[in-house]
């Protein structure tokens, strides 16, 4: 096997095997394996592609902003229900409304999960990339505490499953703080 991880040494080998001094520059290194010249580059000629921090850090910013605008949208109907459970008026709530309220929290839903795409495909700097899978495993908590909470409002209000669904939803959101708090810490550190 003859093996040339230079330029400079390729360059040699080529001068020993013509006997006589030639010019020649060789960008890459190869190796002769079973009578097969292979090269030896192919992975250094991949583009390395490491994670752009301000790509990262504004993907972050406006997800988190994005998800502000999307729960202070569906809070009214939030609160709607939260005061027929608190005023033990759940049956004063309509069929239809209700049905209006859950179409209102499955699409903030959808939009949630197209956001948890998001942060799943989203490449961290190494140096937060363990916060960044907290992040991530919190946020998807957070989603699964709606879909709780759509499923407490099916044809009537189930209180225990509301309040479950909200707690969960609270514990999420403490952990995302959390993370986006700890995640801003280490990246302002460099």
């Amino acid at each position: 096997m003859v093996c040339c991880p230079s330029p400079w040494a390729a360059g040699l080998f080529l001068l020993a095997y013509f006997d006589k001094p030639c010019v020649c520059f060789l960008t890459f290194s190869f190796a002769v394996r079973n009578g097969k010249i292979e090269d030896n580059n192919k992975e250094s000629r991949e583009p390395t592609v490491r994670p752009n921090l301000g790509f990262y850090v504004q993907t972050i910013n406006d997800l988190v902003k994005e998800t502000e605008a999307i729960g202070e949208k569906m809070n009214p109907n939030y609160e709607e229900i939260r005061k027929a459970i608190d005023e033990k008026k759940e049956a004063e709530v309509t069929p239809e409304r209700l049905a209006e309220i859950t179409r209102i929290f499955k699409e903030g839903t959808d939009k949630y999960r197209l956001m948890l795409e998001k942060i799943s495909k989203l490449r961290p700097p190494a140096n937060v990339m363990g916060i960044h899978k907290k992040f991530e495993r919190a946020y998807m908590k957070y989603v699964a505490g709606c879909d709780e909470m759509i499923l407490s409002l099916d044809n009537k209000i189930d209180e225990e499953a509301f309040d479950a669904a909200e707690a969960k939803q609270d514990e999420a959101t403490d952990e995302i703080s959390f993370a986006i708090q700890r995640m801003t810490a280490l990246l302002l550190k460099k």
